[in-house]
């Protein structure tokens, strides 16, 4: 065990002094960066919940076949539109089948690329695009079956629409649909305004309405924990950046009084001192392994000695164990039915008895003890600070007089109060021993 604990020191100051390293940055960065840190949480906070109740309800409608960002791009683009769109009641948003009827005043396609008018080159971003825009037009007029009088509403526009059905030597499309002014996106299919779900005719990717359904309540949950959130961040608004006003205060106490780091970091040189004598104190207690932690007869089969996956055997029955070896033939012992057991149980290399608690419970309430005047100190001192003059901060020992109010005042309620926590982890310890005894 002397071995063993050797070879952790190098580790153990190597963490130690890393973590008293980041704790003096973060210290020091504090001034210039909780406003940032606090504002920058709640906004992501934020985010997580409305993405989140996004995501479900872009799952709860992705068709099957559909990627689930392809459905979400369709979703936020058909929400966008309906809350942008402002059109005259004229417009008809009915569509039925392949929308060959449909009257609506939909510019955008599922893509969020703007309609070209039909039959109108000059937005046309490529001669190509504009040569099949103007000769779908053309093919469409001529062949009389639109009426002069519809003409207008029907091709004569930048709105989606699906003349298929007039040339369907042009075109077999599904639904209503425009050229595009993206020069990569000849043409591209549209929904009608208001319409946000895509329509899936395969089915959807979750086939089970039921959990779609759920998918869907969660979102809205969500999305209205979102607005309670964003209405309680404005509302509190005064308070968080009072909150903020008080830590930057705390970094400018830091900065008149420069001699408060060296409490935390005397206070870890005793922390750092005291564990490396109880993990000492602690391995020795361990190593000590009573004769009948195991049971020193022999056993004919393995399986009786380590047990199987389902019953522990003589030398696995308890936490922790040891292993399980084979004497040599000579020293086997013979049973009443002639068989020899050869199988021995060793014992482990440590073993948690009282002792160990005893110690384990020092050491938890001597770290508690050490944490909290540690921390009564720094808030002794910066109250200290706060009260006096402004002329005078900076040349006040409040250190000083922040120890002598902890040792002389505080003292035995830091200590009671250590030891109630010690005793609640310890409770919580003994628990996980059990839970490892039971397994």
């Amino acid at each position: 065990w002397v071995g063993d604990f050797q070879r952790s020191i190098p580790a153990f100051i190597i963490v130690t002094i890393m973590a008293f390293v980041t704790g003096f940055i973060y210290l020091v960065l504090l001034r210039f960066a909780v406003g940032i840190c606090v504002w920058l949480s709640i906004f992501v906070l934020l985010l997580i919940l409305v993405l989140g109740g996004a995501s479900c309800f872009v799952r709860s409608s992705q068709c099957a076949g559909a990627e689930f960002l392809e459905t979400g791009k369709q979703i936020g683009a058909g929400a966008l539109i309906a809350a942008s769109s402002s059109f005259s009641e004229s417009c008809d948003e009915k569509l039925d089948g392949k929308g060959y009827d449909y009257q609506g005043c939909q510019q955008y396609s599922k893509g969020l690329n703007k309609c070209i008018k039909w039959g109108d080159p000059s937005p046309s971003p490529s001669p190509i695009i504009a040569q099949l825009s103007l000769q779908f037009s053309k093919v469409s007029n001529d062949s009389g079956l639109i009426p002069e009088d519809e003409y207008d509403s029907r091709l004569n526009n930048a709105y989606c629409r699906n003349p298929c059905n007039i040339n369907a030597a042009a075109c077999d499309a599904k639904t209503i649909w425009c050229f595009t002014s993206n020069s990569e996106q000849a043409w591209e299919e549209c929904q009608p305004v208001g319409v946000i779900r895509p329509v899936c005719e395969n089915g959807y990717a979750i086939k089970n309405a039921e959990v779609r359904k759920v998918l869907e309540v969660c979102a809205y949950i969500l999305w209205a924990l979102a607005a309670l959130y964003l209405i309680a961040v404005i509302c509190l608004a005064s308070r968080i950046r009072l909150a903020i006003a008080i830590s930057k205060v705390a970094a400018i106490f830091m900065r008149q009084t420069p001699l408060i780091v060296l409490t935390p970091a005397i206070q870890s040189l005793i922390s750092c001192i005291w564990c490396l004598v109880w993990v000492l104190s602690a391995s020795f207690l361990l190593s000590q392994v009573p004769d009948d932690v195991v049971d020193r007869g022999a056993f004919v089969t393995y399986a009786e000695a380590y047990g199987t996956e389902d019953m522990p055997g003589k030398c696995t029955n308890s936490w922790p164990a040891g292993f399980v070896w084979k004497d040599d033939e000579t020293n086997c012992e013979q049973k009443d039915d002639g068989s020899y057991a050869c199988w021995r149980c060793a014992p482990p290399t440590y073993v948690l008895d009282w002792r160990f608690a005893v110690s384990f419970f020092v050491y938890l309430w001597n770290n508690a003890l050490m944490i909290a005047v540690g921390q009564f100190v720094v808030a002794a001192a910066c109250s200290c600070w706060f009260f006096t003059r402004n002329s005078e901060k900076g040349n006040t020992w409040v250190i000083r007089k922040a120890i002598f109010w902890t040792g002389r005042y505080h003292l035995g309620s830091l200590a009671f109060g250590s030891f109630i926590i010690a005793v609640l982890q310890l409770i919580r310890y003994i628990m996980m021993y059990f839970e490892q005894q039971a397994k």
